[in-house]
């Protein structure tokens, strides 16, 4: 990409050379302008844009043009002079995004200010970095870190440092993940093979006599997913009354005669519905942090800083561990959400 136009070229000019359809140019741009390419139209073919952080002869800061082979010509204005353009799926739909990254901080920001624009989940900021960093993409996540679609590193390993840049963890703290790899390895197989949404098949063994009854099993199913969700920030449950569970990702059978809960394989069995979250833990492979019924809630295997779990029925959310092994954010909390869906469901219980 030429911005400036040298040696007699226009300005912005394009040159492309493909392996299908050989040599093409274009012009699309200006002086001042930076290029960007990704698939913003989610066709599956590249496009060609620029971003103009300055807005030089008149136009705003922060600047978007796009070309794309789709949707033809758009633009956007979102960004400051002294950013740098980035281009990602953020959000994980299969079409491109756009932001910008701001290291030094410009007009009072933070050091290290990542702004994304995304076509699913909208806006959402980040400060990750210092003066005098550059950005590089690849496998972003955003704050429905895993959740919405997007890949997991490769290793267990390679989540725990990233997570302890991220989230300012310890030395020791890292340090005991990696130790404990054991008992978070098949978790983190788990996680990065699990589908982007996660369908729940809800049957009844028993019927529950509630008191008050639901409305509906549409309302029970959305209680549901509001406990799940708060407790799991970025995974999409779908909750399927009599749904088919040849194709769900797990299928819970509630009012078993015995008040034994359990997990066997993808069938999460409940006497109370309000142990969902922890069951399905073991859907995803964690393990309790207790050896027995005798030292629960005593917290053991817990990672420095951390006292209390949903694995070790201390808490209404998971500890740091298990939150890493799951992919979920370490700074999104929704505990609020979890208690008032168990709140509901407990005080329509029999």
């Amino acid at each position: 990409y030429d911005a400036a136009g040298n040696y007699g070229q226009p300005p912005g000019s394009w040159y492309f050379m493909t392996s299908s359809n050989g040599f093409f140019e274009k012009t699309f741009g200006y002086s001042g302008t930076v290029p960007v390419v990704g698939d913003f139209d989610g066709d599956g073919t590249d496009d060609y844009g620029c971003y103009d952080a300055a807005g030089n002869y008149g136009q705003s800061p922060g600047s978007w043009y796009f070309m794309t082979s789709s949707n033809g010509f758009f633009e956007r204005t979102f960004g400051y002079s002294g950013t740098v353009p980035v281009v990602g799926d953020f959000d994980g739909d299969g079409t491109d995004d756009y932001g910008c990254y701001d290291a030094a901080g410009n007009y009072g920001q933070p050091p290290g200010s990542w702004y994304f624009m995304t076509g699913t989940d909208g806006f959402f900021e980040k400060t990750f970095g210092y003066a005098d960093t550059v950005p590089v993409m690849g496998q972003v996540y955003s704050t429905a870190v895993q959740g919405s679609g997007f890949s997991m590193p490769e290793t267990y390993e390679e989540q725990v440092s990233y997570f302890k840049a991220r989230y300012d963890k310890s030395d020791t703290w890292a340090t005991w993940m990696v130790t404990n790899n054991s008992r978070y390895d098949l978790t983190f197989d788990a996680t990065k093979n699990k589908p982007d949404v996660i369908t729940i098949s809800f049957r009844y063994e028993t019927p529950i006599n509630y008191d008050p009854a639901w409305t509906s099993e549409a309302e029970h199913m959305a209680v549901f997913k509001a406990m799940a969700q708060g407790a799991y920030p970025g995974y999409n449950f779908d909750f399927v009354f009599n749904g088919d569970t040849s194709t769900s990702y797990a299928n819970i059978i509630a009012g078993i005669a015995e008040n034994l809960s359990y997990s066997d394989g993808k069938d999460v069995y409940l006497y109370y519905e309000t142990i969902f979250n922890h069951e399905f833990g073991h859907t995803m492979k964690l393990l309790h942090h207790y050896d027995s019924m005798a030292t629960m809630g005593d917290g053991q295997y817990m990672p420095p800083g951390d006292t209390e779990c949903i694995m070790d029925r201390t808490s209404s959310l998971f500890c740091s561990a298990c939150r890493t092994a799951l992919g979920l954010p370490l700074d999104v909390s929704d505990a609020a959400a979890v208690d008032a869906a168990v709140d509901d469901i407990l005080s329509r219980y029999p």
